[in-house]
C-alpha cells in the first residue's frame, strides 16, 4: 500500500497530543487521564494515526510523524 505525501496526510489534534504523550513514554491508560477521555478513545485515535501513517504500531506511527514532520516533541 502506498502512503500519501506528507503534505495530504492530515493528523487531528487529538491524535497528534496521543502521539505527543506516546513520545513521552506514557500507555494508553495514562494517556487518557491526560486527555480527560477512555483508554478506548485514545486506541482508536492510534489506530487512525496507523491507518493514515501507514503504520503496523502506534510506536511506528510516532517514528513516521516525527520523520515527516507532524509533532515535533
Amino acid at each position: 500500500m502506498l502512503r500519501e505525501k506528507r503534505s495530504e496526510v492530515m493528523l487531528t489534534i487529538r491524535e497528534k497530543e496521543c502521539l505527543l504523550w506516546l513520545a513521552k513514554g506514557f500507555r494508553n491508560d495514562r494517556i487518557a487521564d491526560k486527555m480527560g477521555v477512555q483508554p478506548v478513545t485514545v486506541e482508536y485515535h492510534f489506530q487512525n494515526c496507523r491507518l493514515k501513517l501507514g503504520a503496523a504500531t502506534r510506536e511506528q506511527s510516532l517514528a513516521i510523524a516525527i520523520v515527516e514532520g507532524h509533532i515535533n516533541p
